[in-house]
């Protein structure tokens, strides 16, 4: 954890918060959590990618309960030189423009 020069941890906030509670949401198993079954991806690392179909409904479904997050779209699997992600767009409500993310799964 990031800790401050007087020893405290350090709390993200804003966007960092954000990007930190979208990467949170994609990393949970479905179901992982009593209060919110609904939120998670199943990629869990080591183990086979769901197929796109599914991956797409599991991370629209998850990160559309935050209710920063106003739509995520181009939701993509990435596979190169032996790595694969998961890329996609998300538009905030207070945001014009979409902020791309890639995710190493």
């Amino acid at each position: 954890f990031p800790v401050t020069i007087s020893g405290d941890l350090n709390v993200a906030y804003g966007v960092d918060n954000a990007a930190q509670a979208i990467v949170l949401k994609l990393l949970y198993s479905k179901g992982s959590l009593k209060k919110f079954p609904s939120i998670g991806s199943n990629l869990t690392p080591g183990k086979k990618v769901p197929d796109i179909a599914t991956l797409r409904a599991d991370v629209t479904t998850s990160l559309l309960q935050d209710n920063r997050i106003k739509d995520v779209t181009k939701i993509n699997i990435i596979q190169e030189n032996g790595t694969v992600s998961l890329s996609f767009e998300v538009y905030f409500h207070d945001v014009q423009q979409p902020i791309p993310i890639t995710i190493p799964v």
